[in-house]
């Protein structure tokens, strides 16, 4: 049988040879390509793995807040939790003379934000002084003692595509800050929440100094959060439900207000005397409950939630605008003078109502679609009546 065997293995040489060695060809190919691509997958998850150091979560918040709240996580847990306050600004430009690094990062940090990774700087940066990664000091040409100015985009109010956002956003120089150091891009040097493979630029300050620099008192944007020892389970400081219920940020830290509005008439500290005969008796004709924001524009995320737990106090939501100019209006054209920089509010009918008759008979709704009830002071700039029209532009 075996002889058989080789006598058919011989004889059909010139077929099996050739076939033989194209399946040894492929097999190498997929061999190959296995130990490749399982190389290159270590390969990005170390790069991934090293560039944010022993830091296990991180909160980057779109607002500065101060930096007290990092006090709330760590409380109670000093022993196993590391909590770190940074300035992260993600957008900057660096400018050393014609040299300019247009994508780079600026990270405002305390001097034992370096126990997060493996390698740190000799000395910790002071007094407008920068330690470099060796690519944004490739980028910029730039050696220890090189004097670089820093441009970082304002942290305007509301967003730049907001309505009322400015659409050219200004920028604050930070002029010739001091290279001290350059560091080799290792560990927290290329810090980055990037999952791209674009080359990483930061640039390092004091914290405190930065916070000076950019007139933000003691705020920060950003949080790293660590485990103050590796053999602690990471899920207790990688759960991100657990870390926000932990955190408590009040209304302020959110850029929050709540008012207790009330309004009696009259009001004697006004100057203000009831026109009905007899003696004037004080009533309450404004009496709720305001939540109002910082910025001129509340996230629609944080106002459905806002919504939807108050729904017992029946809350009503409000859009405040400026009108450039409110002008009465006719078939024949514009009728009388232009009152520039009023606010008009969208509200539902209901809140109107209740400020505008008892509440057991409310005014009905209007059939119009394109009402607006204007204040007493409008109507008299204007001479407006019931039934008038006007334009806001």
């Amino acid at each position: 049988m075996l002889s058989l065997v080789i006598r058919t293995l011989l004889h059909f040489r010139g077929l099996l040879v050739p076939v033989a060695l194209g399946v040894a060809v492929a097999t190498a190919v997929i061999l190959g390509a296995l130990v490749v691509g399982d190389s290159m997958r270590g390969s990005l998850r170390f790069i991934a793995m090293d560039r944010i150091g022993f830091i296990d979560s991180v909160l980057v918040a779109p607002r500065w807040f101060d930096e007290s709240l990092a006090k709330n996580l760590s409380l109670g847990d000093s022993q196993s939790v590391l909590v770190h306050n940074v300035v992260y600004v993600q957008q900057a430009v660096a400018e050393n003379g014609s040299h300019r690094a247009p994508e780079m990062a600026l990270l405002g940090v305390d001097p034992d934000f370096w126990e997060l990774g493996s390698i740190k700087p000799k000395v910790a940066p002071e007094d407008e002084e920068l330690v470099l990664n060796q690519t944004l000091a490739d980028k910029l040409n730039a050696r220890v003692g090189d004097l670089i100015t820093l441009h970082i985009q304002s942290q305007a109010v509301v967003p730049a595509d907001s309505p009322l956002g400015k659409r050219d956003q200004d920028s604050v120089p930070l002029p010739r800050w001091k290279v001290i150091e350059i560091l080799p891009d290792q560990s927290l040097s290329r810090f980055s929440l990037r999952s791209d493979q674009r080359p990483i630029m930061n640039a390092f300050a004091s914290k405190r100094w930065l916070q000076n620099a950019l007139e933000i008192d003691s705020k920060v944007n950003a949080l790293f959060i660590a485990r103050a020892k590796l053999d602690l389970p990471p899920s207790m400081v990688s759960s991100q439900s657990a870390l926000l219920e932990k955190l408590s940020p009040s209304l302020s830290d959110l850029g929050l207000s709540w008012q207790h509005v009330e309004r009696n008439f009259p009001d004697k500290a006004l100057g203000e005397v009831s026109t009905s005969e007899g003696a004037p008796v004080a009533s309450k004709v404004l009496d709720y409950h305001q939540l109002t924001t910082d910025q001129m524009l509340m996230t629609d995320s944080l106002s459905e939630e806002i919504m939807n737990s108050t729904k017992a106090s029946r809350p009503a939501s409000v859009l405040t605008y400026l009108a450039n100019g409110i002008q009465r209006k006719s078939e024949e054209g514009f009728i009388g003078r232009n009152v520039p920089y009023s606010t008009i509010a969208s509200v539902d009918w209901s809140v109107l109502a209740s400020m505008l008759g008892p509440l057991d008979n409310p005014p009905s709704v209007p059939m119009q679609k394109d009402w607006v009830v204007v204040t007493s002071w409008l109507a008299d700039e204007l001479s407006l009546k019931v039934g008038d029209r006007i334009q806001v532009e």
